[in-house]
């Protein structure tokens, strides 16, 4: 068994017991490790990428975390029952048990671990991690991804597989499936689920895939086949591959290369490039077949209704636009002729003639008392059925190719949509919120939105590492705040929630000072509030741009004379990002921790500043004269 990072930088491979570490999929090896149990399933997540165990069997079903490049062992989870892994999005890992009833989403940062158990409300058939940490699940009758962060379903999704017993996976902005045993795959496109069918006329026994490559290697008896999910291009691997032999996709960046070791212990890991700029010029054995009842890629861009007739005679129709001419003729049937006998040679002098004086009178004419019935003659009802015509069935036929052609007004205007998320991207994940808590300000009973992970609010969970509870809270808290009642009854709050842990300030927006509680109601403090809303804070001043060193606790600096340039550039060296705090300091606490960066007092604080949020970090530049409580504090001395 093989796995590979992320990144492409490490590979491991499972003989029985024996787990071997590769650097960029390449012997020796740089490390081994026996484990615990033979029946194991492994991967490895990232950044910074940890090798995942997960062994059943005695001593008893664990999870085993581990650490390259020396393999140490540096965390371990206990499981209930036998467990395994199901799908990896992100930094987390999709724990399912054999029947199905019990998943449990395991989030691994660096050497800890913590745990979440969710309730599908079915047995879940398979799951596939995706972009965005979110999860596809495949349900009872029903297909649901889900967001792995808040642990809830965001929506669901409509996709051709094959009957069961099938197996799912993920590559590159895909869904591919296929029935086990089965000769053709089915590639889905997850922009909009299109499906693509890929027949083989030979049995596949394996599909190797990596989620951020797009392609497809399948295992057949008669050797190794690449399939190319944008291209749907299908060709044979040279390889030294052989039944029996372990494979993985080893990805980095572009370049892709397939990693094999073969069976028996002594056996050395081979590399072919199969994707990038080292890949040798292949021959196409077989062209990407349409999904069922669909025309294939390539006629798709030619007839964009994607019906028969459109397959059929899209390549004539392309090049032959017969029937675009009389369009053009249909509003006027005596005077278009006319710019059209212009542009051939014959018909040239008579604009001359026009000129002419003997033509001149005739615009006069037109002008003229008498001809002015001619004008209203267009406007005629013996002009208008023409008109009519073109919406008459026998033209409408050609009016989607005049849309598709001339292409570029209907076309375009669904264009500019796409650029317009951006500067309205706060107000659509803000607008739920804002409806949601109107509901709960009047008491009635309306379900939790679903906030994205890439806005405001999603990022400051996923800094905090904020459970489930504490997340539900946040939102409901901050959906209050945005009607204009912020402050809501405890029990109210609960009753919303289904919980007393959070409102009663017992859970972990308590521990990181993020509530107010006052006269039995509580609210978000004003530095959470402005963190969401997008405005700068207002008690610190952020300095360096490096990722950010956490230092939980106090410590004193002394000043020895330097100034307080010269104090900030030594801490932003040593501790990443740091906020200096310029106003009052419980507030620029609080700031700091939210934005994930140690606090820095140039003044000590007459007092330890309350409340203290959970794991802040504070470091207070102490001069001649200093408050008791600094005294106590530990020094801590620049880089």
């Amino acid at each position: 068994m093989i796995a590979t990072s992320p990144d492409g930088q490490w590979a491991v491979i499972r003989r029985g017991r024996e787990l071997s570490l590769l650097a960029g999929g390449a012997g020796p090896a740089t490390a081994q490790v026996e484990l615990p149990s033979d029946d194991a399933d492994l991967a490895i997540v990232g950044p910074p990428s940890v090798v995942v165990a997960v062994t059943r069997g005695e001593p008893g079903p664990r999870m085993m975390l581990y650490q390259p490049p020396s393999l140490e062992a540096v965390a371990r989870l206990d499981l209930d029952t036998a467990l395994r892994i199901a799908a990896i999005t992100g930094p987390r890992v999709v724990l399912v048990s054999p029947d199905g009833k019990t998943v449990i989403i395991v989030r691994i940062a660096g050497r800890a671990l913590s745990t979440q158990i969710i309730d599908p409300q079915s047995p879940v058939e398979f799951a596939v991690g995706l972009d965005r940490n979110q999860v596809l699940f495949g349900l009872l009758r029903k297909l649901e991804a889900w967001d792995a962060v808040s642990a809830r379903p965001l929506l669901r999704m409509q996709l051709a597989l094959p009957p069961p017993p099938r197996v799912i996976g993920a590559a590159q902005g895909h869904v591919w499936a296929m029935q086990a045993g089965g000769d053709s795959i089915v590639v889905s496109r997850l922009s909009d689920g299109r499906p693509f069918h890929h027949p083989l006329g030979v049995s596949i026994d394996e599909v190797i895939a990596h989620p951020a490559s797009p392609l497809l290697v399948l295992v057949t008896p008669r050797g190794l086949i690449r399939l190319h999910c944008f291209a749907h291009s299908v060709t044979v691997i040279d390889a030294p591959w052989q039944p029996g032999t372990s494979l993985a996709q080893l990805v980095v960046g572009d370049d892709i290369r397939l990693l094999g070791v073969a069976p028996g212990q002594d056996s050395e890991p081979w590399r072919v490039p199969i994707g990038g700029s080292g890949v040798p010029a292949i021959q196409v054995e077989t062209a990407a077949e349409p999904a069922t009842g669909k025309p294939r890629t390539p006629r798709d861009r030619t007839g964009q209704d994607g019906t028969e007739r459109a397959a059929g005679t899209a390549p004539v129709e392309r090049p032959d636009r017969g029937q675009r001419p009389e369009l053009g003729r249909c509003p006027e049937p005596g005077q278009r002729p006319e710019p059209a006998a212009r542009i051939d040679p014959g018909q040239r002098p008579e604009p001359a003639t026009r000129i002419d004086p003997g033509q001149r009178p005739e615009p006069a004419a037109r002008i003229d008392p008498g001809q002015r019935p001619e004008p209203a003659a267009r406007i005629d009802p013996g002009q208008r059925p023409e008109p009519a015509a073109r919406i008459d069935p026998g033209q409408r036929p050609e009016r989607p190719e005049r849309l598709s052609i001339a292409g570029a007004r209907p076309v375009a205007v669904p264009a500019p949509p796409p650029p317009a998320p951006r500067p309205t991207r706060s107000r659509e994940w803000r607008e739920p919120l804002a409806v949601y808590g109107a509901e709960l300000a009047r008491g009635g009973d309306a379900e939790l939105p679903v906030v994205a992970a890439e806005s405001k609010l999603g990022q400051l969970v996923q800094r905090l590492e904020l459970p489930a509870g504490a997340h539900r809270a946040l939102i409901a808290l901050y959906s209050l705040y945005l009607i204009g009642d912020p402050a809501v009854a405890i029990a109210r709050l609960a009753r919303a929630l289904g919980d007393w842990t959070e409102p009663l300030g017992q859970g972990e927006l308590e521990q990181l000072a993020m509530l107010r509680r006052r006269n039995g109601k509580v609210a978000l403090r004003g530095a959470v509030t402005d963190l969401l809303d997008g405005a700068s804070p207002r008690s610190i001043r952020m300095v360096g741009d490096a990722a950010a060193v956490a230092r939980p606790g106090a410590a004193r600096m002394p000043r020895d004379g330097r100034s307080d340039a010269a104090i900030e550039h030594e801490l932003a060296i040593q501790f990443g990002r740091i906020a200096v705090i310029e106003g009052a300091t419980a507030p620029g606490l609080l700031e700091a921790r939210l934005h994930g960066a140690t606090a820095v007092a140039l003044a000590p604080p007459t007092t330890r500043p309350l409340p203290w949020p959970r794991d802040a970090g504070l470091v207070v530049v102490t001069g001649a004269a200093e408050p008791t409580w600094v005294t106590a504090l530990p020094v801590v001395t620049a880089a």
